[in-house]
């Protein structure tokens, strides 16, 4: 069994291929735009039970110490507490209730030119959050209490990740999108707060299922990925009625909002914006990018302490004597940080893809798909490894208050109600597109970008303007925040006020 099976989640099918091309009444109602409610069938809901109760866990090491527990995975004393909540007071129905309320949810049909070598076209049933900002009495955009000026809307495409994430990503953060800044502060030292200028700014928010995931249908083409997901948003955009918006995206998604720029900027792309990149972006070279890598290079000798030689770079980004040739080698440690990303983004082997996780889920999708298309503690397991960093773990507990056992269980639950092996498929395409000379890194791209970083970056951030229009820049060094859309909502909103205030009044 592959998924949820047809008719038990509200008649969407998470299998391949879509919906067939027919006649004119077919092609009206494919453009049609209705509600959405998440229900999934109650049969569904009892093998679901079923499958936990008759769950087998696996041995594990028992002399690890405690500071090793998680060097081969969840540990059994973080997977088996949440097992048993799933089995005895987890509630699928409240949950599905609390996100139909606090979600407007929406599916329509979106046409585009098909990967596959037969050519075509392929229809998808994508699923999509849609919430509008603050308009009184749903007329024009005025001042809500206390604001200083007239709302500026900006529509907001919202890319959530992949690998362990599905639509709820765009929960936690909805609503300080779709509020204005109410005269907040700046979020925390931004590089140019403009005196709350963007206070203003509220975003229309969509945010889609990546196909194949959530309730979007997945395609039946081996080559969809991060390419076709953008072409497939732009389309979704238009028909909402939007021809300009701006998109942000984090993990994966931040490979959807570059093939975005690169294939709908800057006419309906008009910015983009990230949090947390990874080693995503390659480093310049002196083949492909020599300008930027002679910025590059004068930055690194300098420390990116002189004036007028920085070119945007930080002392920073050269910390712990990078900056510095050793006298034996030659080499300095940055440029070891460069080979390593340069091997991550071209390997095919299971380390980092650019994104800040492992790929042996995307190395050989069927074979994972075997096991954890029939294993919900198997998907619990995927989700707690690559979450661990979120997860506050220590003498405390092993959850942090803004992970608690129920959302750790319903963002499970979204992997298993289509089952994973369509995001796994879809992961392995978007990793060939993120490789070195791959389809997202062979141009530069002149659509504006916006980086918030929570914490020590991995890797040298201002690498991103080889392939980037680098616009906005934030370091909140001293964070801890992994996924800011779900744990520091407010700052990330304020962010993206920022970031795209300026661009969108320029474009």
């Amino acid at each position: 069994m592959a998924g949820i099976p047809l008719g038990l989640m509200n008649g969407v099918s998470p299998q391949p291929g879509g919906i067939k091309a027919g006649n004119d009444d077919q092609d009206a109602a494919a453009v049609a735009v209705e509600p959405y409610n998440m229900h999934v069938s109650a049969k569904y809901l009892e093998l679901t039970k079923r499958k936990l109760e008759l769950t087998r866990l696996p041995h594990e090491l028992e002399e690890l110490p405690e500071d090793r527990k998680w060097d081969y995975g969840p540990p059994k004393t973080v997977l088996e507490p949440l097992v048993d909540y799933w089995l005895c007071d987890y509630s699928w129905r409240a949950e599905e209730s609390h996100y139909n309320t606090a979600l407007p949810q929406y599916r329509t049909a979106i046409t585009i030119p098909s990967p596959s070598p037969r050519g075509g076209s392929e229809t998808l049933r994508i699923h999509f959050v849609h919430k509008r900002c603050y308009r009184p009495d749903g007329g024009d955009v005025t001042p809500q209490p206390r604001a200083r000026k007239a709302i500026r809307v900006v529509p907001l495409l919202f890319c959530h990740d992949v690998q362990a994430s599905s639509f709820l990503d765009v929960s936690g953060v909805l609503d300080a999108l779709t509020s204005n800044g109410g005269g907040g502060g700046g979020g925390g030292g931004g590089e140019d707060d403009n005196d709350n200028d963007n206070d203003n700014i509220a975003f229309d928010v969509v945010a889609p299922s990546v196909p194949g995931t959530g309730f979007s249908d997945a395609s039946g083409a081996e080559g969809f990925g991060a390419g076709e997901t953008a072409d497939v948003f732009d389309a979704l955009m238009k028909r909402l009625g939007y021809g300009r918006y701006v998109a942000f995206g984090a993990g994966w998604g931040f490979a959807v909002c570059r093939a975005l720029a690169l294939r709908h900027g800057p006419e309906s792309c008009v910015a983009i914006h990230t949090a947390n990149p990874a080693s995503f972006f390659p480093p310049p070279s002196l083949q492909k990018t020599p300008l930027e890598w002679m910025r590059y290079q004068w930055a690194r000798v300098t420390g990116a302490r002189v004036p007028g030689l920085s070119f945007g770079y930080a002392p920073t980004d050269f910390d712990d004597g990078a900056q510095q040739p050793s006298i034996r080698s030659g080499k300095t440690k940055l440029m070891d940080e460069e080979n390593a990303v340069q091997e991550a983004l071209t390997n095919d082997d299971d380390s980092s893809n650019g994104t800040g996780e492992t790929v042996c889920l995307s190395s050989h999708p069927q074979t994972l798909a075997y096991a954890l298309c029939d294993s919900p503690v198997g998907l619990l397991a995927h989700t707690l490894d690559l979450l661990k960093p979120c997860l506050a773990l220590g003498r405390a507990g092993y959850l942090s208050t803004v992970w608690t056992p129920a959302i750790l269980l319903s963002w499970t639950m979204l992997q298993w109600l289509p089952g994973p092996e369509s995001g796994f498929r879809w992961m392995q395409r978007a990793k060939s597109e993120i490789k070195v000379g791959g389809l997202l890194w062979r141009r530069h791209s002149e659509v504006p970008l916006g980086i918030s970083q929570f914490g020590k970056p991995h890797g040298v951030l201002r690498w991103a303007q080889t392939w980037q229009e680098v616009r906005w820049l934030k370091k909140r060094e001293a964070s801890d925040v992994i996924r800011p859309e779900w744990e520091s909502p407010e700052e990330l909103a304020q962010d993206l006020r920022e970031s795209f205030g300026r661009v969108w009044s320029e474009a």
